[in-house]
C-alpha cells in the first residue's frame, strides 16, 4: 500500500503539504499560493488516499495535520473560484483555531473515528504528549542525531511573496517529513505490536501509547465480563467530590524501610 509520511506548514497566505512514501523515496509536494495554486492536485491526492484506504504517518498529526486534511476534504468545494493566497488564508485561520482548541484541551472537530484517512501518530504512539515526557520534533531530531535540525525559518504570520521563500518552507517541511519517517522506522516494532492488538481487540490502537493500550484492553475484558458495550461502560463513570485513598490502596501493600512506611501512611490519610 502507498502509505505516506506527511507534514503541513500553514502560513498566513501560504500552505505547503509534503508527503513521502513510507518505504520508497517518492516525495509529493503541494503548494497553495498565488505563485502556485495546487488545491485541485492535493484534493485529488487526498481523495485517492481515501479511496485506496492508504494511511498517513505523522508527528502530532491527530491533533493538527489530520484536522487540516479533513477540513480540506470537507470544504474545498467552496474554494473553487478563490485565488491561492485566499484559500491558504482560510486554511491558516482554521489551523490557528485547531491550535487554540488543543492548547485549551477542547475537543477537536475530527476525532479519529470520524477520519476517512487512517492515521499513525508517532508523537502519541511514543507517549511524547505526556507532561513528563513531552518532546518536540526538534528535540527528537537532536536525540536521534538527525543530520539537519532547523527551526521554521519564516514566522507563520509572514506573508510569502517570493518563490525563494516558498522554496525555504518546502525544504523545511521535507526535512520534518524525512525525520518523522526515521522515527517511524525506529518505532516499527511498536507499530507491529499495535497492529496485532488492534486486530485482536477490534479497536484502533495504532497511535496508542502503552498506558492507553492498557486502558483499552482492560475496558475490552470488562465489557466482555459485564456483557455491555464500550459506550455503556463509559456511562457508568462516577463523579466523586472526594476520594479516601486508604480505600483504594490495596491492603497487601507493605514496606520495610521507615521512609516508605511514612509515605504509605501519608497517602492512607489523604
Amino acid at each position: 500500500m502507498n502509505n505516506w509520511v506527511m507534514d503541513y506548514e500553514t502560513l498566513s497566505n501560504c500552505f505547503v503539504g509534503v508527503f513521502e512514501h513510507y518505504k520508497k523515496e517518492e516525495i509529493k509536494v503541494f503548494v497553495i499560493h498565488d505563485i502556485k495554486n495546487e488545491i485541485d492536485e492535493i484534493v485529488k491526492f487526498l481523495k485517492e488516499t481515501v479511496k485506496n484506504k492508504e494511511w498517513h504517518i505523522s508527528f502530532n498529526g491527530l491533533a493538527f495535520d489530520a484536522q487540516i486534511t479533513h477540513y480540506i476534504l470537507d470544504n474545498h468545494i467552496m474554494w473553487q473560484n478563490l485565488p491561492g493566497c485566499e484559500i491558504a488564508k482560510i486554511i491558516y485561520e482554521y489551523a490557528q483555531s485547531v491550535i487554540e482548541k488543543s492548547n485549551n484541551n477542547e475537543f477537536l472537530d475530527y476525532a479519529p473515528f470520524k477520519m476517512r484517512i487512517n492515521q499513525i501518530d508517532v508523537f502519541k504512539l511514543n507517549h511524547w504528549d505526556n507532561a513528563a515526557k513531552r518532546s518536540s520534533l526538534k528535540w527528537i531530531q537532536y536525540s536521534m542525531d538527525w543530520d539537519n535540525i532547523i527551526d521554521m525559518p519564516i514566522h507563520h504570520t509572514t506573508e510569502i511573496k517570493k518563490q525563494e521563500e516558498l522554496d525555504t518552507i518546502i525544504r523545511y517541511c521535507v526535512n520534518d517529513v524525512q525525520s518523522t519517517k526515521e522515527i517511524y522506522n525506529r518505532s516499527i516494532s511498536q507499530v507491529a505490536l499495535r497492529k496485532s492488538l488492534s486486530s485482536e481487540y477490534k479497536t484502533d490502537l495504532f497511535s496508542a501509547s502503552e498506558p492507553k493500550i492498557s486502558k483499552e484492553v482492560f475496558a475490552y475484558y470488562l465489557c466482555k465480563l459485564l456483557d455491555i458495550s464500550k459506550s455503556d461502560l463509559k456511562k457508568k463513570k462516577t463523579f466523586r467530590k472526594k476520594i479516601s485513598l486508604n480505600r483504594i490502596i490495596l491492603p497487601y501493600i507493605k514496606f520495610e524501610s521507615q521512609t516508605f512506611r511514612d509515605l504509605l501512611n501519608f497517602f492512607n490519610n489523604l
